[in-house]
């Protein structure tokens, strides 16, 4: 819920969060988990690779 009451669509938005194992849905690659901390942060290393 935002400030001005109305619920967010963000979360409809998330490729990969809590999908650690799982494949991504843009390439079927396995999303990975890197815990920093005490966060987590999930990722798929084919598309968000270093270019």
């Amino acid at each position: 819920m935002g400030t001005d009451g109305v619920a967010g669509e963000a979360q409809s938005r998330h490729w990969v969060y809590e999908r650690e194992g799982k494949a991504c849905r843009r390439c079927d690659t396995k999303v990975k988990r890197l815990v920093q901390g005490a966060r987590s942060t999930y990722y798929c290393p084919e598309c968000q690779r270093k270019r």
